[in-house]
């Protein structure tokens, strides 16, 4: 095995490494996505740094282990990307934190109103709207939301469009 694909998979084993240490910076501690994207920016570089850093002058880096390199880098990525989107915003594993927390048995409107730190249901429709807002895809006025006519109509005509392509039935 290529010594740039060895650095890969060390690389690979530090991201949760990465996550854990990034949640000490204020500026991303709560942006989520920010921190996955920069954890992974620190991941790819680290790994070139050790790649460059420790290959043999006898025996020069080969075009293929590099590629090989960033495929175990790309798929672990995607690996830790499905399990960081369970743990960040997976519903259905709060709820089963909330029962766990609970030292009685919930019925589910009290599960309801115990999610996120008791901010309740609404918080995840506050929160998606303001992140649809801030990235330009709604506009609201008042009591109403519409899509913004550019950015907001392409991407939900996108949407729907390939859901229809790929047979994806109804989802939230």
């Amino acid at each position: 095995m290529s010594s740039s694909v060895l650095w890969a998979i060390f690389s690979c084993f530090l991201f949760p490494f990465f996550l854990y240490i990034s949640q000490f910076f204020s500026a991303i501690q709560d942006r989520h996505a920010i921190r996955f994207a920069v954890c992974t920016a620190v991941s790819i570089v680290f790994w070139i740094f050790l790649t460059l850093s420790f290959y043999s002058q006898m025996k020069p880096i080969q075009f293929f282990d590099v590629v090989l390199g960033l495929a175990v880098i790309c798929c672990s990525t995607i690996l830790y990307l499905q399990v960081w989107g369970l743990l960040t915003r997976g519903y259905t594993l709060a709820i089963l934190r909330t029962l766990l927390e609970s030292d009685k048995p919930l019925n589910a409107t009290q599960i309801s109103e115990a999610y996120r730190n008791f901010e309740g249901l609404n918080w995840i429709m506050t929160h998606r709207m303001q992140g649809l807002k801030a990235s330009g895809m709604i506009m609201v006025d008042g009591d109403s939301v519409r899509l913004t006519p550019n950015k907001g109509k392409k991407i939900a005509w996108l949407y729907g469009i390939s859901k229809r392509i790929l047979g994806i039935g109804r989802t939230g």
